[in-house]
């Protein structure tokens, strides 16, 4: 009977992938008799999406959560080709860096994440290969905002996936907002691993690609001085990059950046007139992040006439004498005396 045959027909393919070609063999099994086939028609029916198969339907995530779904049954919601679905994530009242992890072994497609900071808002973070063909990614929660984060394919991928949530605390520079002071003399250690990516931050000549932390000086001895910020003192652990700024957070101008000065770590050099304010960035290479121990030494400039040999002839000039190019304070100690006349160690 047909409904006998439409029974028998649904429970042999139900669940088959419904990907690729299907044929249609009619076979007459029984001698004796004859007909025709009048009709015949077959109906495939994709399975009901789930459930958070669209932004505004994004299930909740917390810190800790690992949460395991597949994108084959959803539908495409724009950025690439592939089927996704979306989480939401909304932090406890404090800044945390949060990261997305597609990378312990239970995601079986080319994946892809990307995080917007509303339902079609701004993407803030994205990530298509951290682990082989798996995506994983960070960014800075503030702590109240809920996050929207896309699970879907590289191209038009899908299939199943594992994604963990975990969450640490920010270092307290973590933007330069919050950017630590530091001086003359003075060496500082800290770490980029539980930093974020500063997408703000302006590339100078060396791009910014990883996390980073900040530092901030200002030299108030008004007195023109050399610079150096250095990595090379062996207490980095990972590829570095330095990058120095002038300016505030919200107007950054680039100053000087580096790049592998000592093997894989940094060190800059420059001058300033004894009155800027700088905001150092510390970051890596490429996604490297790390431990690190950056010294900042100052060297006053001295002046012109700081040797015998470049004297400055005052008889031409004129009385009274009054220079303000000429920093007593940035004098060096000489290297030797004038005929009858005992200075040694004097600036």
């Amino acid at each position: 009977s047909q409904s006998e045959s439409v029974t028998t027909f649904a429970a042999a393919f139900d669940g088959e992938d419904i990907q690729g070609d299907w044929q249609l063999k009619v076979c007459d099994n029984f001698s004796g008799d004859t007909g025709t086939v009048d009709s015949f028609s077959l109906s495939i029916c994709r399975p009901e999406p789930p459930t958070n198969d669209e932004c505004v339907d994004a299930f909740p995530i917390a810190c800790g959560d690992i949460v395991v779904g597949e994108t084959i049954t959803d539908t495409d919601s724009g950025s690439n080709p592939a089927p996704d679905e979306w989480y939401s994530f909304t932090g406890a009242g404090t800044p945390q860096v949060v990261t997305l992890s597609l990378c312990d072994g239970g995601t079986d497609y080319d994946s892809l994440l990307r995080v917007f900071d509303a339902c079609g808002g701004n993407e803030i973070a994205t990530n298509d290969d951290a682990c082989g063909l798996q995506s994983e990614l960070s960014f800075l929660s503030d702590g109240t905002t809920t996050y929207y984060v896309m699970v879907e394919g590289f191209g038009s991928n899908a299939g199943n996936f594992s994604m963990e949530v975990t969450c640490v605390d920010p270092p307290p520079n973590d933007e330069c907002a919050g950017a630590i002071d530091i001086a003359c003399g003075e060496t500082v250690v800290g770490e980029t691993d539980t930093a974020t990516f500063d997408a703000t931050a302006p590339v100078c000549v060396t791009g910014i690609t990883a996390p980073g932390v900040w530092y901030t000086f200002t030299d108030t001895t008004g007195l023109v001085t050399n610079y150096t910020l250095s990595m090379c003192d062996g207490g980095t652990d990972y590829d570095s990059k330095i990058t120095v700024y002038s300016g505030d957070c919200g107007a950054l101008a680039c100053v000087v950046d580096n790049d592998d000065t000592c093997g894989l770590q940094s060190e800059v050099s420059f001058q300033g007139d004894g009155l800027t304010t700088y905001y150092i960035l510390v970051h890596g290479f490429a996604a490297s992040t790390g431990n690190f121990s950056m010294a900042l030494t100052c060297a006053l400039v001295p002046p012109p006439n700081d040797m015998i040999a470049n004297s400055i002839d005052v008889d031409e000039i004129g009385f009274p004498y009054t220079d303000p190019a000429v920093a007593m304070p940035a004098a060096t100690t000489e290297a030797g005396n004038p005929v009858g006349c005992n200075i040694d160690g004097a600036h």
